[in-house]
């Protein structure tokens, strides 16, 4: 069976049938006009493995106490993506598991909605919400939040205390951003890469933009400094070039021509490009 570039589900299926002897036989006994490899075929075998996946998590859970961990992030046709993932302690085993339950969607991004979700998808996978022991998210209000955050509404729901503990990676990259924001020169670093992306993100800009597309900073995740760091890192000739030609064309209007002139300033200074290094280095 050729996968032709027809996507991930049939390039991992050839690549197991590749890996696994025994499939290899069994694919050279089915017919050329019956390969099940549709896209309703796909999905249905894809829906199966799911369910073969979240009743293995079910056994191995069974009746003990575990910890939920969820995040969520919007993509860009405005759904937000939750993953729900379970740590539990195998008395048998006396081993800690973590797995990943379900990454799960929701049309909606508040407190109620994501609550929802979680309790839908525990109870789809026969696992009780009594159990929970704690929560462990990040410090996102929505989450977090002691009055109307999902954390709150979880304990509301199951009438008890269920301690929250704010994610220790979310809180390393809090450290890292409060460190940095003591020193203004990295304040001002960070201020001009945001000026940059609200400049370049622009419809009549970006179209002439041949770089690599700049990049969001994200409050609540150090990687989007980083790819802001490493974007701007790798574009800075094409960036440049942009601002000097947009700055010295009379039809581009005065407002952009000021605009990009006063971003053009300020990342030709010596200091910025430092900074960009030193930035990347260390977070890279």
């Amino acid at each position: 069976m050729e996968d032709g570039g027809s996507g991930l589900f049939l390039s991992l299926l050839n690549f197991t049938i590749k890996e696994d002897p025994r499939l290899t036989e069994i694919v050279k006994t089915v017919p050329r006009n019956g390969t099940y490899a549709s896209h309703e075929i796909q999905n249905e075998l894809i829906d199966v493995m799911s369910s073969i996946v979240k009743e293995a998590i079910e056994q191995e859970v069974g009746d003990s106490w575990f910890t939920l961990k969820v995040d969520g992030t919007r993509d860009p046709t405005g759904v937000e993506n939750v993953s729900i993932v379970l740590r539990s302690f195998n008395e048998d085993t006396e081993v800690v598991t973590e797995r990943l339950l379900a990454l799960a969607t929701s049309s909606s991004g508040d407190a109620q909605a994501l609550t929802e979700v979680i309790c839908s998808e525990l109870d789809a996978a026969g696992l009780a919400t009594s159990k929970i022991l704690s929560q462990a998210n990040d410090g996102a209000a929505v989450m977090s939040g002691k009055h109307g955050g999902v954390q709150r509404l979880l304990q509301e729901r199951e009438g008890r205390e269920i301690p929250y503990v704010h994610c220790l990676n979310h809180q390393l990259h809090l450290v890292v951003i409060h460190a940095l924001s003591e020193e203004q020169a990295v304040q001002d670093f960070f201020e001009v890469c945001n000026g940059l992306y609200n400049f370049f993100r622009k419809p009549t800009i970006a179209s002439q933009y041949n770089g690599e597309k700049l990049k969001r900073l994200l409050d609540q995740r150090w990687t989007g400094h980083l790819a802001t760091t490493s974007t701007v890192l790798n574009s800075f000739q094409d960036i440049v070039a942009l601002l000097n030609q947009i700055s010295s064309t009379r039809n581009k209007g005065a407002e952009m021509r000021m605009q990009a002139t006063g971003l053009l300033r300020e990342i030709s200074e010596q200091r910025f490009l430092f900074i960009t290094k030193l930035i990347y280095k260390v977070s890279a």
